[in-house]
């Protein structure tokens, strides 16, 4: 059976996204399902002799198996701590991160948790108001309030994925600084120091994206800066990937070029050098993922053999499954899903040899991203109901501009430590790389915001699945089906389901209860704002504004009217009047018939989203839910 890790790290993968969308012990069903299964493959010969079957269900029941074992000790967590206060003795393991309420977020390690019957050394993410003046691994004794979390690991925020089962607020601290440090210790001090060698040599935005693409560090970027390249679809540029892993794999093996008649030391040390970029940018999924199959790659290389890189997607996809709860990280299901269109339908899509540079070079970006856009369409639905179709132009001109900004990056690092004169030239080229590519961001976002969609439509997904059944019923009934002709079909009809899922779009009202407790509503190009108050919604209002006909934030008490929206403001309560429909706004809740939606739900996993009411022609009322990033 040839490409046996493909369907290894691929059933893997699936089986597992599926018990991940699960609440508890519905996983166990789903254990059981495939043991059967995989049972009679065993035993019916022809499905025992074809292979294929077997491996798939089997590895189908490693997957729940593994699942099956973490997810106890995820009950045990759950179980002992949520709605408790406890005194504890924890260190910070990673850098902290800011919040859109303005809190800190810490990732820490207990030492013991004073509490009967409760898990000892576990993975807390921890809220504080104040910032924790500790070092690393410094002992922190202080009082923590657990707080619920969620019953679907698809639902944690990618937490679950880090090994973070629930989370808490420090009630206070105590800090008692500690000599003896592990390994780790010195690569987050290394992550610190490039990060203010960067931050210091870089102006303002600039700097902050030499540390978004080096470390995958988005802290120092603006609101305006990190909407700009979500909204034009180069928010991938941010995440390290393959990418990233190829420009460092150019730079060391430039540095190297003395080394060129000496193959396999240069090899060793690329390979370190990989290793080691993995542990600074604190393990990312799409990391591990770009890493593993360079790592084949050079190991290949080293052994004169070819590797067969869907094998190698499998079998990455494999490795990182090993953490059961990697399969609803969006970003690792992002990274995967996106290499399997390059490595799948872009070849369907690709065209003769063009004989100009140039264009074969647009034209090839253009069918990848294609190819992209299509392979990471479900997980776009699923995860962020939203897809920009600027990153079909965009990458035409983004790409070339971060590989160019990241080998220049890389080298400055190197020879600043060197010699701070001879990297200037490196400085040159990636701060004018780096300025460009800032530039090209916000003017796609700009002038070409309205091709950032909502793909949470019945006009899409329909349009997804006739192209499906198409494709299906092409392949089965033509005996010599033409690939290309139906790949390109295909895009066609799913295009046309985006053309009119804009129109359908914009003829939608919609009220948003955010993460913060704000309510915003969009109707018609007038955009209603109240109980805006973290800097998250006022940079939300303040998007929607630019775009808008009329914006109106509502601030204070009385009888506001904007275009169809009716606002009555008191100190109690609120009603929007949105056509025949009522919506209650109280402290706590939005109201409207039987669903009330939290609007102080900051700290819940189980709640981490933003709640989005669809009013469709003037009556149909529709309910979805949008993870926060």
């Amino acid at each position: 059976m040839k490409r046996v890790f493909a369907f290894i790290g691929f059933s893997c993968a699936i089986t597992l996204f599926i018990l991940n969308s699960f609440a508890y012990n519905a996983y166990l069903y789903v254990l059981l399902v495939c043991v059967i299964l995989f049972a009679l493959s065993l035993i019916i010969k022809p499905l025992r002799q074809g292979k294929v079957l077997p491996t798939v269900l089997g590895s189908a029941v490693f997957a729940c198996l593994i699942f099956t074992l973490t997810m106890s000790g995820v009950n045990t967590e759950h179980n002992a701590l949520c709605g408790k206060t406890a005194a504890c003795s924890f260190k910070i393991i990673e850098p902290y991160e800011m919040t859109t309420t303005g809190k800190y977020s810490y990732t820490v390690k207990t030492e013991y948790i004073k509490c009967e019957n409760s898990p000892q050394n576990i993975k807390v993410r921890l809220f504080s108001n104040d910032i924790i003046n500790a070092d690393y691994y410094d002992e922190i004794n202080g009082e923590l309030t657990f707080l619920d979390s969620t019953e679907k690991p698809l639902n944690s925020n990618g937490m679950y994925s880090q090994g973070v089962y629930i989370s808490a607020v420090l009630d206070s601290a105590e800090v008692k600084p500690c000599q003896s440090k592990p390994p780790y210790y010195y690569v987050l001090k290394l992550r610190q120091h490039i990060k203010s060698v960067l931050e210091n040599s870089f102006e303002d935005q600039t700097g902050a994206l030499s540390c978004a693409l080096i470390l995958g560090d988005r802290s120092l970027l603006t609101d305006d800066t990190v909407n700009d390249f979500i909204v034009s679809g180069a928010s991938h540029l941010m995440a390290v990937s393959g990418l990233h892993i190829g420009m460092l794999y150019l730079a060391v093996f430039y540095l190297l070029y003395p080394l060129k008649n000496k193959r396999f030391l240069g090899d060793i040390i690329c390979l370190l050098a990989v290793l080691f970029y993995l542990s600074l940018t604190g393990f990312s999924k799409s990391a591990i993922r770009a890493g593993i199959m360079l790592l084949i790659i050079i190991i290949s290389k080293m052994s004169d053999k070819q590797p067969d890189t869907l094998n190698s997607l499998g079998f990455a996809s494999f490795v990182i499954c090993l953490n059961p709860f990697s399969a609803a990280d969006a970003g690792a299901v992002l990274t995967v899903l996106a290499l399997l269109g390059q490595l799948v339908i872009k070849p369907e899509l690709r065209s003769e040899k063009i004989k100009s540079r140039v264009l074969g070079y647009i034209i090839n970006v253009f069918i990848s991203t294609i190819s992209i856009l299509l392979a990471t369409l479900p997980a776009m639905w699923i995860y962020f109901g939203r897809v920009s179709l600027i990153s079909l132009l965009i990458n035409i001109v983004a790409i070339p501009l971060t590989q160019l900004a990241l080998l220049f990056l890389f080298l400055f690092i190197v020879l600043f430590h060197i010699s701070p004169v001879i990297s200037y030239i490196p400085y040159l080229v990636s701060n004018y790389s780096l300025k460009a590519l800032l530039s090209v961001v916000h003017f796609f976002s700009e002038k070409l915001s309205t091709l950032y969609i909502s793909i949470d439509s019945s006009i899409l997904a329909l349009s997804i699945a006739f192209a499906l059944i198409f494709i299906g019923v092409s392949t089965i009934l033509l005996k010599k089906p033409d690939r290309r002709l139906i790949a390109w079909l295909s895009i066609m009809i799913i295009s046309v389901g985006g053309v009119l899922n804009i129109y359908e779009t914009k003829t939608t009202t919609t009220l948003t209860v955010t993460c913060d407790g704000a309510v915003i509503v969009e109707d018609g190009g007038y955009v209603t704002a109240v109980g805006v108050s973290s800097s998250r919604d006022f940079y939300l209002y303040n998007r929607l504004k630019t775009n808008s006909k009329s914006a109106l934030l509502a601030e204070g008490e009385g009888e506001y009217e904007n275009g169809n929206i009716r606002l009555i403001n008191d100190s109690e309560k609120s009603y929007l009047f949105i056509y025949n429909n009522v919506f209650e706004i109280s402290q706590d809740y939005v109201t409207i018939n039987n669903i009330r939606l939290i609007r102080d739900i900051n700290h819940k996993f189980s709640q981490s989203a933003d709640n989005v009411f669809y009013i469709k022609n003037s009556q149909q009322i529709y309910l979805r839910r949008v993870e926060s990033g």
